[in-house]
């Protein structure tokens, strides 16, 4: 059983999202607007229109002359919630027809102003110890900045060696195996 769908409302949202997008549907393009852009009509001609992927598709090939794949248009679907989080104009356009994410999205932009003010004052109580750190590298970085231009490799590869020589130091892979038998009892 083949659904139906109105043909001049699919037209109407084209035509609307076309020119509020300035994106011209009849043409294959993987320009990031185009694409988020698509993904929205798609998301229109479903929801206003009750599309599926397969009406979507022969109606890209019947009317607008475009060879869309079902699993294309699905996929990205899928990715509305990756776009509206990327691109602000997605956003804007989403929210002119959609208001399901709006709300969510004021909420939170409200907790990340909240996160990023109480990470900058852990960054200002932390300043005292990063300094302090910053010290200590400084001294390192004084000592190499004395050395020729011909040692510097050298220095290097000492420096990795002791690296990683820390973490060969604390491994301790030595088992001590006790026996109440012989070793002859087990050899053949």
């Amino acid at each position: 059983m083949k659904r139906e769908y109105n043909l001049d409302v699919a037209n109407m949202l084209v035509k609307c999202l076309s020119e509020a997008a300035n994106v011209d549907f009849s043409e294959v393009s993987r320009e990031d607007k185009h694409v988020y852009s698509t993904s929205l009509l798609y998301k229109l001609l479903k929801d206003y229109n009750g599309m599926n992927d397969r009406m979507m598709s022969e109606y890209f090939k019947e009317v607008m002359g475009v060879s869309k794949n079902r699993s294309a248009i699905y996929t990205s679907l899928k990715k509305i919630d990756v776009y509206y989080s990327s691109h602000k104009e997605f956003r804007c356009f989403y929210d002119s027809f959609f208001k399901d994410k709006f709300e969510l999205r004021l909420e939170k932009e409200a907790r990340r102003k909240e996160y990023l003010n109480a990470e900058y004052a852990r960054k200002i109580q932390l300043k005292p110890v990063v300094s302090f750190i910053n010290h200590k590298r400084r001294l390192l970085l004084d000592t190499v900045s004395k050395l020729p231009d011909h040692r510097i490799i050298e220095i290097k590869e000492l420096i990795d060696l002791r690296i990683k020589s820390w973490s060969w130091k604390s491994k301790d892979n030595c088992q001590i195996i006790e026996a109440s038998e012989g070793i002859e009892s087990s050899s053949y």
